[in-house]
């Protein structure tokens, strides 16, 4: 009997010792993992953007007043990115942070991420466009007090020099919050996408416009309101897209506000988007930041948020993707906007953005293939990622735009005025035919409102999620 005792102790014994063993591989490999993406993501920098430990940026004060100035919890937020870089130990010298607990690389413009893009290993930097874009000086409905403003945070900590590119800083503890370290910055692959709304006719709306026809596929897990137009040949877009500081419920979701265009199959289409959004699963704080997103396939399998994945070739050395905006608007005060425009230089087949008067970079016509030559489709609106939307209870509560509805108007919704287009006969113009859309009306909504005949109308969208209507 003893005998017996003594070998399944043995027995045991050996399986803790071979479980630990094991669990010790993995862990080797997932630090493996995380050191290579971490390289891979992290371009070596010609300097870094930081604060020295315990310094703060001149007005920044302390946590109460930074709170009152819409940043909130920043004592916090600052105690915590110190942490952060503390335990990252991924090449830089670390032990300081910038007032919103950034670290901004200033990286060799030609060593940036899009040239581990296969088709762009000789690509040859342009620094502007080959033709100059026309400028509006229409006047659009907006509230009386609208500023237009784009200051990134970290503009007070210093600025990269000539010949470098601002790339913020990915760190260790982001990088393990996501579902899958190879699909970190977006969703990752929808193998079933298309096989469930293909065979699903109630699950797209199809649109028409003088002989254009449009399947648009809403995205799982996705929730949006929006002005769409649909034509031919559209080679740019823009639009004053107002600022805000929604509510986001669960560090897994985010909310944005932004502009799509897109071109090809509905069920597979390609897009390239750019606004703001709140996303503290990415970027470790509930602030506004200004993103860039783009796809082959719907986000079946490729494209992601921003400098994540190779493919946007970035020029500017002034504005950082991914980086904190502020100032953020207050309900019935001051209202703050940002003018995006995506325009394509029909001789170079290239994308550009801008934002504001600084032009930030391009989509290159060697990553794409239907928006090589145009886009079909333009959408103007909002944006949110959560696993309780589109009938899960309880619906989410995080919030679109402002967290009011459309019905708020101006001073109280989100709106974004000023919308054009822009075609091959590079005249910039209002949309000949306009929709608005909400695939939760009740939870978030779109108005195409129209303050008076003087002026042209204005999207309004947005909502707070779950609520009496929206359960």
């Amino acid at each position: 009997m003893e005998k017996r005792i003594t070998l399944r102790l043995l027995f045991v014994i050996a399986l803790l010792v071979l479980s630990s063993v094991d669990v010790e591989a993995k862990a080797r490999k997932i630090t493996s993992e995380v050191n290579r993406k971490l390289k891979l993501l992290n371009k070596p920098a010609i300097k870094s953007i930081k604060r020295e430990i315990g310094s703060w940026s001149e007005g920044s004060g302390s946590p109460a007043k930074s709170k009152a100035r819409g940043s909130k919890a920043l004592g916090q937020r600052s105690v915590r990115g110190f942490v952060d870089r503390w335990v990252e130990g991924s090449g830089l010298k670390i032990g300081s942070w910038s007032e919103d607990g950034d670290i901004i690389n200033c990286v060799d413009i030609y060593k940036q991420p899009a040239f581990d893009h296969p088709a762009l290993k000789n690509h040859k930097i342009e620094m502007r466009p080959s033709i100059s874009f026309p400028s509006d000086t229409t006047t659009a409905a907006k509230n009386e007090s609208s500023q237009r403003v784009l200051s990134q945070i970290w503009h007070k900590s210093g600025s990269c020099p000539k010949g470098t590119i601002p790339i913020r800083r990915i760190t260790r503890k982001e990088l393990l919050r996501a579902a899958s370290i190879e699909h970190f910055g977006r969703e990752g692959p929808r193998s079933s996408f298309v096989a469930n709304t293909t065979n699903n006719k109630s699950s797209y709306f199809v649109y028409r416009n003088n002989g254009t026809k449009v399947n648009v596929f809403p995205l799982p897990n996705h929730s949006t309101a929006y002005l769409i137009t649909l034509g031919y040949s559209y080679i740019g877009a823009r639009g004053n897209i107002n600022i805000w500081n929604p509510r986001v419920q669960s560090p897994n979701e985010y909310t944005t506000a932004q502009i799509w265009l897109k071109s090809g199959p509905g069920d597979s289409f390609e897009s390239i988007e750019a606004g703001w959004m709140v996303n503290p699963k990415l970027f470790s704080d509930t602030q506004p930041r200004v993103f860039i997103r783009w796809t082959l396939d719907s986000y079946q399998k490729t494209g992601c948020i921003n400098l994540i994945c190779s493919g946007f070739v970035q020029t500017s050395q002034e504005i950082g993707l991914g980086s904190a905006i502020q100032p953020t608007s207050q309900r019935w005060g001051d209202q703050y906007e940002v003018d995006i425009q995506i325009n394509m230089d029909p001789n170079m087949r290239r994308w550009w953005l801008k934002f504001g008067d600084d032009v930030i970079g391009y989509w290159p016509f060697e990553i794409l293939t239907y928006m090589q030559q145009k886009a079909v489709l333009v959408q103007w609106g909002g944006d949110v990622y959560s696993k309780n939307v589109k009938g899960v209870k309880p619906h989410t509560t995080t919030a679109m735009g402002s967290g009011d509805h459309a019905s708020a108007l101006l001073g109280a919704a989100c709106y974004i005025n000023k919308l054009r287009i822009l075609d091959y006969s590079l005249q910039l113009k209002y949309p000949e035919w306009v929709h608005t859309d909400s695939e939760e009306p009740y939870c978030y909504s779109a108005l195409n409102y129209q303050k008076s005949l003087a002026f042209e109308p204005t999207l309004l969208f947005g909502g707070p999620g779950r609520s009496h209507y929206c359960p």
